[in-house]
């Protein structure tokens, strides 16, 4: 009883304090968008089945690949430019670095939408999909800038802290949207159904737009001159490593459609979507401690954060265990929710779910590579991670299904974070599972800084 209320104690304290609450608030808000987001998916599987949820899933997929394509990386690296501007009271640096991943979204964003939709006819003779996917997708190709730039607003916000309104324009709306339509004139097809997801992304960005003006009050005027070159150069590691990361799911899911069936696929990514519920414990925490990390580390005292991280570490493990056996234990009971067809993917989210656990175990490790200047190897570890899962897909898809794509997507976790929680331990001398520093190390002396920045 003593070690727990000492335990409690100590999230009021200091920088613990501080990421504890920018994580709960960022728990809060994932878990309210999250919930919004799980009833689309029910509402698709229930309304279109297997198959339609398939390629439903199929379409967002493509339209997420290109939206983080159109992104160029400037979601994480706003967050931590932000954070630092905002440290520094450089709010006219926090204009400009706005305006200039603006134009840089428009510009790429709109050269991928055009390329996609000249390919459509290719992608759907290449996995075998119909009109119905076609006619999905060219309206999916009017939302990639819209994406890109909800992403690019919630890195604006986040820098801020916001982290609530950062989650509700990049999760609620669009959720919010097809429900309200689900539940006054119907949803007759997918294609209806796209429409109004990207009517929604739009009306999205644009009040993303809105509220970062009104925040920032009239600090900053007139804005630095654009500054495409270091946004480019700070971001463009991060857009691989975002895209390596991202890229698992997307992998999977394109093996899937390309070596099974559509109706696997939808059953494969609903399972996969009960899995991530663990994933938001570590998103959250993540969310809340980025600013702080890359704030302290730009001053050179991230070893202060060292006994907050060790801290949310213990209570990411002690508040994911519980939600982890239930939904081990009671796979089937939930994917029974969604439809009859949708249970044969219990051994896969069981998988799955392991991976996740792990992810857990490791703690913020992603984070600290982002933000303290790591990008690069970042994104060399994510690069080894969809590697693993393409050779692996290649392999197994075609002779297990959804269970060969849940090994890959698991040995792919595995590989990743435990390569992170090493190349951390190396680089900066810290061992975030069990919190410690290496005596002497950059995160004990306050030298990390120096190697980051030659990281970078």
């Amino acid at each position: 009883m003593t070690w727990f209320l000492s335990f409690l104690r100590r999230f009021t304290e200091g920088h613990l304090r501080g990421a504890l609450v920018g994580s709960v608030m960022s728990l809060a808000s994932k878990l309210a968008t999250a919930g919004l987001g799980f009833g689309v998916t029910v509402l698709i599987a229930r309304k279109f089945g297997a198959t339609g949820s398939g390629t439903w899933v199929l379409g967002n997929t493509f339209l997420m690949i290109a939206g983080y394509v159109a992104l160029c990386g400037l979601d994480y690296s706003t967050t931590r430019a932000i954070a630092i501007y905002r440290a520094a009271e450089r709010w006219a640096a926090a204009r400009a670095w706005a305006l200039t991943g603006l134009a840089l979204i428009v510009g790429v964003g709109g050269a991928v939408s055009l390329v996609l939709w000249a390919s459509l006819g290719a992608i759907e003779h290449v996995l075998k999909e119909g009109p119905e996917f076609v006619a999905m997708m060219s309206v999916f190709c009017l939302a990639i800038v819209a994406t890109a730039v909800i992403r690019l607003v919630g890195g604006l916000l986040r820098g801020l802290s916001r982290f609530a309104l950062a989650e509700f324009l990049e999760g609620a709306v669009i959720p919010v949207a097809l429900g309200a339509a689900a539940f006054t004139v119907g949803l007759k097809d997918l294609v209806q159904a796209a429409w109004i997801y990207t009517g929604a992304t739009i009306v999205s960005a644009v009040a993303g737009l809105i509220i970062w003006q009104v925040l920032l009050a009239g600090r900053g005027k007139p804005p630095e001159p654009l500054m495409p070159r270091e946004a480019l150069t700070r971001s463009l590691p991060l857009a691989g490593t975002v895209l390596a990361t991202l890229a698992t799911p997307w992998i999977m899911t394109l093996f899937l459609a390309r070596f099974a069936n559509t109706a696997d696929v939808g059953i494969f990514r609903v399972g996969m979507q009960f899995a991530l519920l663990l994933s938001f414990l570590l998103q959250a925490v993540e969310t809340g401690m980025s600013p702080q990390i890359a704030a302290l580390h730009s001053q050179g005292k991230l070893h202060d954060l060292l006994g907050a991280t060790k801290q949310m570490t213990l209570l990411l493990i002690l508040l994911g265990g519980v939600p982890s056996m239930i939904l081990i234990v009671f796979a089937p009971q939930f994917l029974s929710l969604l439809g009859p067809e949708f249970p044969s993917g219990a051994t896969a989210m069981r998988i799955l779910l392991a991976g996740q656990v792990l992810k857990l175990l490791s703690g913020p490790v992603g984070s600290y590579l982002v933000m303290t200047g790591l990008g690069r190897m970042s994104l060399w570890n994510a690069i080894n991670s969809a590697i693993v899962v393409l050779v692996l897909c290649a392999v197994l898809i075609p002779l297990k299904g959804i269970e060969g794509a849940a090994i890959a997507g698991a040995a792919s976790t595995v590989v990743r974070y435990l390569t992170a929680t090493i190349v951390l331990w190396r680089v900066h001398g810290i061992f975030l599972p069990l919190g410690l520093a290496k005596a002497g190390g950059g995160t004990a002396t306050g030298g990390g800084g120096a190697t980051a920045g030659e990281a970078a």
